[in-house]
């Protein structure tokens, strides 16, 4: 849309530390006061928080009381109504009606079964501004535009769009492509497309474009960030605003599990003279109560990996190294072992503040003799090995963050008493679809506790 209808919004002022971690379960919090050392009013208080950190704080609160509970019921002897108490419940029955709530099991079953539950605090330090709430879409023509190249489609499309309607005033919308719609046709005749929605205003131009029909007007309930218009910071919205921030909300993505048109993600672009100035990211989301699943294991695990210093340590997004990384341990291995590489299905990924380890589980150990195959010197062989090592391990049956996911690891580790022994890292495991493979986060630990009786 036109720049000047779309204001900036106010500056969300960060929330103090002491609720974003939130340690004791018994502290009572008094959100008058809070919202007060803010300049703002209860009600501002419980908006912003909900805009930035996805919770609201009274649900943010209850679900921190609830993860300080469940440690509780796992870690201690201590009786149901106990552990309730000292941790703010009126009673053993409201605590059992927030665990029944958010895992679907008893207290006694939860502390019964294998696998903890956790409710992460979400992340103080945040580099974009999230709001949550209603966006409305009007009704819109859809033009495909098609190019030799992925690279800059979205700009050659909008740019081609303003430039043949220089008058125009409406909202403009962008979606990616399908995969039916998208990178068709082979060798020189293969095209890469994207759909621009345009508000119907008035009689448009649309040549170099195909006209694929109207869309009705909806309204989406989304997560949003407004950002300005570089590739850099838009990947790196993207990024955050999915793998992110979302996995730390009380949010789901809501196409996850519905592929009709209105819940797929959208961006929409700001311009004022024919220019682009801003972009405004939505992904439609609905709401989840469910926890992280957590469970404790005893595993060996042999790993050939390859170690690529990251190009760009101070925004690893935008580096190479994971891709290069990956790359050469899978030309190692297709040339020395190509019998292991059919087989493997599980895919190991460490990062670190100035390199990224990529590599691929095998069945046993493995000696790749000599260094043909390694066509980048930036890249150090390595071989990793875990004898019986105990991990708590963090399953996603998506991909998402693994420096966030780690972070959200290692806090669990900590509050509920373990020693972290080694660096985290990721298992992608592709077996039972290897274009969306399953997530699992490991964490060395010392040792794996004896189970309160």
């Amino acid at each position: 849309m036109p720049d000047n209808k779309f204001p900036n919004p106010d500056p969300i002022p960060s929330v103090p530390m002491e609720m974003c971690h939130f340690p004791d379960a018994t502290q009572k919090t008094d959100i008058a006061f809070l919202a007060a050392a803010l300049g703002r009013s209860p009600m501002q208080l419980h908006r912003d928080f909900l805009n930035r950190y996805g919770y609201t704080v009274n649900e943010y609160l209850r679900r921190r009381r609830l993860s300080g509970a469940l440690a509780l019921i796992r870690t201690t002897a201590l009786s149901l109504s106990d552990i309730a108490y000292a941790c703010g419940y009126s009673s053993q029955q409201a605590m059992s009606r927030d665990i029944r709530a958010i895992l679907g099991m008893t207290a006694t079953e939860y502390r019964q079964g294998d696998a903890y539950y956790y409710l992460a605090a979400p992340d103080a330090h945040l580099p974009f501004v999230t709001s949550v709430g209603a966006v409305h879409l009007p009704d819109t023509v859809c033009l495909r535009y098609d190019a030799k190249s992925p690279t800059g489609l979205e700009t050659a499309a909008v740019t081609q769009f303003l430039s043949q309607n220089p008058n125009f005033m409406g909202r403009i919308i962008g979606r990616n492509a399908s995969d039916g719609e998208n990178g068709y046709g082979f060798g020189a005749q293969k095209r890469f497309s994207y759909l621009l929605y345009v508000q119907e205003t008035e009689t448009i131009r649309t040549d170099g474009f195909t006209v694929c029909g109207k869309q009705a007007g909806y309204q989406a309930n989304c997560a949003q960030i407004r950002v300005k218009y570089e590739e850099r910071k838009i990947s790196a919205a993207w990024d955050y605003l999915y793998a992110k921030w979302l996995p730390g909300s009380m949010f789901a993505y809501a196409g996850a599990d519905d592929a009709s048109f209105e819940s797929g993600y959208f961006e929409e672009y700001i311009y004022k003279n024919g220019e682009i100035r801003r972009l405004h990211l939505c992904l439609p989301v609905v709401r989840q109560d469910a926890a992280l699943r957590i469970t404790l294991v005893t595993e060996t695990m042999y790993i050939l990996a390859a170690q690529k210093m990251e190009t760009c340590a101070a925004d690893t997004s935008s580096g190479t190294a994971e891709a290069d990384a990956s790359r050469e341990i899978v030309r190692a291995l297709a040339k020395h072992r190509p019998g292991l590489l059919r087989g493997a299905h599980r895919f190991y990924c460490r990062r670190r503040a100035h390199d990224v380890t990529c590599g691929v589980v095998l069945p046993r150990e493995v000696n790749l003799s000599g260094d043909d195959g390694w066509g980048d010197p930036g890249c150090t062989r390595t071989a990793i090995s875990f004898e019986a090592q105990p991990f708590a391990v963090l399953h996603f049956s998506s991909i998402h963050d693994t420096v966030s996911a780690g972070t959200m690891l290692l806090r669990w580790v900590s509050e509920n008493g373990l020693s972290a022994v080694g660096d985290v890292f990721a298992i992608y495991d592709t077996a039972s679809d290897f274009d969306a493979p399953s997530m699992h986060v490991y964490c060395p630990i010392e040792q794996i506790p004896v189970r309160k009786s």
